[in-house]
């Protein structure tokens, strides 16, 4: 657990400043089964990658190395 906010606040944070937003953001939640994205809420866009707890180093390590392709500027 985060202390004083969740993750989702966090994330909507990073997003909605600049130059912030254009850092990949990589989930990683101790709750597999719960949707964190959906349309309910105000459109965010999807994170880099998600994994669940506990975290496998290896999906981790594939996960940076995607997300920071997908990135101009941060590889």
């Amino acid at each position: 657990r985060m202390p004083r906010r969740t993750g989702m606040q966090l994330y909507r944070e990073i997003w909605s400043q600049r130059p912030l937003n254009i850092i990949p953001i990589i989930f990683i939640s101790g709750l597999p089964d719960v949707k964190i994205f959906d349309n309910a809420c105000t459109p965010l866009p999807e994170p880099a990658a998600r994994l669940d707890k506990p975290i496998n180093l290896e999906q981790l390590q594939e996960a940076v190395s995607a997300a920071l392709k997908r990135a101009p500027g941060l590889e």
